[in-house]
């Protein structure tokens, strides 16, 4: 008599029916309702975090559109300069305005994004605990952005100016950095453009006994799929024989799905990924065989 699954949860042997994917855990139908009510409360408690960054938002811009200290100390400046230099004040008023703002524009665009994955998972009540987790990441990350933005930006006078001084405006926090830039690398692989290139040394190319197989594409029309082994795509030339390609990479984890975009055929190709054999979080990874292969990041895919 083949053994039966245990409740995750129960004390007293129950037997589990129901997995959740996020955790991977099985539940009886009682506490499979309670660990689904713990996921709601996490969500509860994301959406709240959201709009508490969100208010902050505001506060700062409605603090900036009262009286910003650095308009002050621009207005004291004009007041103490001559004609000639209120074109230098108002372009310096400008500068912060742009800066500010932009940064602003930056992180309330990210919100609003995550603000609509978050009403559309409740309205379907579709997450699980990676999905919890990767939102309270991004909240942490933009709310220590927006806490070091507002305190970062400072007035500079030209000192190499005898007559007056000229203002300019600088940043101690760097711009916000949503784009994707290469990191670990194995072998004789080089990086490039600050993290946006990645190429293949002079040595000579070899083949690892121990290469990883993942899901994804060669370049000779090949698909690797852990499901249904190497095999080639029946009729359709690609990417074979190209030596320059420009892909849009499609990454769709909602849906279990990874698929590129070749600009030059027109064509889309797709792939279902089994999380079973490749559990999230997900990582790019490219293999590199030839001297001088080179790939480069022309631009971040969207985040949300």
């Amino acid at each position: 008599m083949p053994s039966k699954t245990l409740c995750a949860s129960c004390d007293k042997n129950g037997v589990g029916i129901f997995k959740c994917e996020g955790c991977t855990q099985v539940f009886c139908r009682k506490h499979s309702i309670e660990h689904r009510d713990i996921l709601s409360h996490q969500l509860d408690e994301i959406v709240l975090e959201h709009d508490t960054l969100q208010q902050t938002i505001v506060e700062h811009e409605d603090k900036q559109n009262r009286c910003h200290p650095l308009m002050e100390q621009i207005n004291r400046w004009e007041t103490d300069a001559i004609e000639r230099i209120r074109k230098t004040a108002e372009e310096a008023r400008q500068q912060v305005n742009k800066l500010i703002t932009t940064q602003k524009e930056i992180v309330s665009k990210k919100l609003h994004d995550l603000a609509e994955r978050l009403r559309k998972a409740r309205t379907d009540d579709d997450y699980v605990e990676t999905d919890l987790e990767i939102w309270v990441t991004k909240l942490e990350k933009w709310k220590r952005y927006v806490t070091a933005v507002f305190h970062s930006i400072n007035i500079h006078e030209d000192p190499t100016n005898v007559l007056i001084a000229k203002m300019y405006i600088s940043s101690t926090v760097q711009q916000l950095d949503f784009e994707e830039r290469f990191g670990e690398i194995s072998g004789d692989i080089n990086i490039e453009d600050n993290g946006h290139v990645i190429k293949h040394g002079s040595s000579e190319p070899r083949s690892s006994k121990k290469e990883y197989f993942g899901y994804g594409w060669q370049t000779d029309d090949y698909m690797n799929n852990p499901d249904s082994g190497r095999k080639i795509r029946q009729n359709s030339k690609d990417l074979q024989g190209e030596t320059m390609l420009k892909l849009e990479l499609l990454i769709d984890c909602d849906n279990r799905k990874i698929g590129y975009f070749n600009e030059q055929t027109k064509n889309t190709h797709e792939m279902t990924v089994n999380i079973s054999k490749c559990p999230f979080p997900w990582q790019l990874e490219f293999y590199l065989f030839d001297i001088d292969d080179r790939v480069e990041i022309l631009s971040s895919s969207q985040e949300f």
